[in-house]
């Protein structure tokens, strides 16, 4: 009751300061766009806010509940975490696990037996309060925040100004000055993160972590109900789009490595998946594929399940695919150097996927089609088409 009562009588304070926070930073956004600016303001920020520690206060364990801050509203960011969302439950099964999430990946991550409850950021100053409120409802004994803090963002800093939690285990890829707790490198994968929290956590990550994608049992009949439509054929999907403009496959590579397939293999049934704008684009240049118009993300998920070979660049239906442990063939762009760039960090933790990658080229659409043809004829000749 007593803490209750500060609490509260300390909140005025913490408004106060979290307004003189915003209006700072509407002023001085460039003033801290370089480095050591940026540095120099967490320095201060951790003497003035002994709430936001610089470490973890041991002990971390036993702990009751969870919560993990996702920052990122992407698919593929959150099956990679589906395994150690799995692991944790594994080896803690009475903890209760909060996910903070947006409205785009909460049906996703809602499905997720694992998850006592998702709640989606809300949207503006009250909206704001009121998710705190919802989270501070909890007993929070650790937050393992995954956002990419940025100290530009000011909500970031009001966030953690009036949540109530005990532990925070954070960590930053972009800016290692700001990480708390556990650091990372950048030339370490993706699923370093969740090792380093899970040995935090008193447990260990297995070697190849296994997604987790959950799925009716209507959507895996509506897939193999199409897939019965090709008959005795070979499911090839190909997924051109990404979240960004410069992973993406291009039309002209699409239609040559339809061309090549659709005269090379004729036991093989082509299927596209992508946004609506992506397959109304490939609808005249590939007539004999399949185009599936009212497909839900499950649906292309179910379907995806079912697949014999995903052609795809870096975007979530790839990870998707180490899920299901489909046959992968991935464009990348950047150097070919495992130790360098996006390739280090994001690619398919997949047994089964080539990695076809440009050197030195700014996108996917600068891989020349005489590099992608023979490279993806040797793929299909490994796995027997």
């Amino acid at each position: 009751m007593k803490k209750k009562i500060i609490y509260y009588l300390a909140f005025p304070v913490y408004l106060t300061f979290g307004f003189i926070i915003f209006i700072a930073f509407k002023f001085t956004k460039n003033i801290l766009r370089s480095k050591k600016a940026k540095e120099k303001f967490v320095n201060f920020y951790y003497k003035i806010l002994p709430r936001f520690p610089k470490k973890p206060a041991p002990p971390l364990m036993p702990a009751k509940t969870i919560m993990l801050n996702f920052a990122y509203y992407f698919l593929g960011d959150n099956i990679i975490f589906s395994s150690f969302i799995a692991e944790l439950k594994k080896n803690c099964p009475d903890i209760k696990l909060i996910v903070l999430t947006n409205a785009k990946m909460a049906p996703f991550l809602a499905r997720n037996p694992n998850i006592e409850m998702v709640i989606c950021r809300q949207q503006g100053i009250g909206g704001f309060f009121r998710t705190i409120s919802k989270l501070n409802s909890y007993d929070i004994d650790i937050v393992f925040d995954h956002t990419e803090i940025n100290f530009e963002l000011y909500r970031h800093i009001l966030f953690y100004l009036f949540l109530k939690y005990k532990n925070l285990i954070a960590m930053d890829k972009a800016e290692p000055f700001v990480s708390v707790g556990v650091p990372w490198e950048v030339n370490a994968h993706i699923t370093e993160m969740p090792r380093r929290v899970a040995a935090a956590l008193g447990f260990k990550m297995p070697d190849n972590p296994k997604y987790q994608i959950y799925l009716t049992e209507d959507e895996r009949k509506k897939a193999a109900a199409i897939k019965a439509c090709f008959k005795n054929k070979k499911l090839l999907i190909i997924n051109p789009g990404s979240s960004n403009k410069m992973r993406d496959i291009s039309a002209g590579q699409v239609e040559g490595m339809y061309k090549f397939l659709d005269g090379n293999y004729k036991n093989i049934q082509i299927v596209f998946t992508g946004l609506p704008h992506v397959l109304d684009e490939l609808s005249g240049r590939t007539q004999y594929a399949y185009i599936p118009r009212d497909f839900t993300l499950f649906d292309t998920l179910a379907l995806l399940e079912t697949a014999d070979i995903l052609i795809s660049p870096d975007t979530g239906i790839a990870h998707a695919a180490t899920a299901f442990a489909v046959p992968s063939f991935i464009l990348y762009a950047g150097p070919d150097n495992r130790e360098q760039g996006r390739i280090a960090v994001w690619h398919p933790n997949n047994p089964k996927s080539v990695l076809l990658q440009a050197k030195g080229e700014e996108s996917v659409a600068d891989i020349p089609m005489d590099k992608i043809l023979p490279a993806l004829k040797d793929f299909l000749d490994k796995y027997g088409f």
